[in-house]
């Protein structure tokens, strides 16, 4: 699931710098401070980058949900209790930085430079089609790892003799979706 939103957050930024291209200063056109509004003149990629953004800030029922409920559940579970409360407080860090880069660049008031604003444009179909795919599987993909049947580890289990279904449950499936 990290691949599907990891991915679509790098290929989005790189959508933005591709969209900046116009601007003669090669650094404004990475550093957030000096763009903004980019929303209108960028809609696929803002889409797919504000999907990538809620996967990976953990929330349901998008894929990083998953993926952060495996991790916060097997240290709650197993009585490691400040690695859990540190999990949950990185997934809230996470969250917060992801929808300060969204805000900072996609909305508010634009900050691009004039040069290049009559240059800004969505990104050809080459990058934004791999945006549509990641964004897609960010959706969906950590639905084959649901509390109490995960199809990853029953798919494997023959190869590393753990049970088929998801391995031995140290929790019941209610008590994970309650700490998911």
């Amino acid at each position: 699931t990290h691949a599907f939103f990891k991915g679509l957050l790098f290929l989005g930024s790189g959508s933005v710098i591709h969209a900046l291209h116009g601007d003669p200063d090669e650094g404004r056109r990475q550093d957030m401070r000096f763009m903004g509004g980019l929303r209108k003149h960028l809609p696929v990629t803002s889409l797919t980058f504000y999907i990538g953004a809620l996967a990976i800030s953990g929330i349901p029922p998008l894929a990083g949900f998953f993926s952060k409920d495996e991790i916060l559940a097997e240290a709650f579970t197993s009585g490691n209790y400040f690695v859990w409360v540190l999990g949950i407080l990185a997934a809230f860090m996470t969250a917060f930085y992801m929808f300060r880069l969204i805000y900072m660049t996609f909305f508010g008031k634009s900050r691009v430079v004039p040069e290049a604003t009559h240059h800004l444009h969505e990104s050809p179909a080459a990058m934004t089609t791999p945006l549509i795919i990641l964004a897609a599987l960010a959706i969906v993909g950590g639905w084959v790892g649901i509390p109490g049947y995960n199809a990853f580890h029953a798919y494997l289990g023959p190869v590393f003799g753990t049970a088929a279904g998801g391995g031995e449950a140290h929790a019941s499936t209610a008590l994970l979706w309650v700490l998911a």
